[in-house]
């Protein structure tokens, strides 16, 4: 079963999610900054680790 936890934007680089939002979340300048394009690359299975 999984958790919700509160964790700081630059952390979650790291973390498994889904969709795979970490990277671009964590190179945001701060957490609330307006994002100009909001399309993430595809998922395949050469870059996700399917749980």
């Amino acid at each position: 079963m999984g958790s919700v936890v509160w964790t700081h934007h630059r952390e979650t680089g790291a973390l498994a999610m889904f969709p795979p939002v970490g990277q671009a979340l964590a190179a945001l300048p701060h957490p609330r900054a307006t994002v100009a394009d909001a399309a993430l690359r595809a998922i395949t299975d050469d870059n996700y680790g399917w749980m």
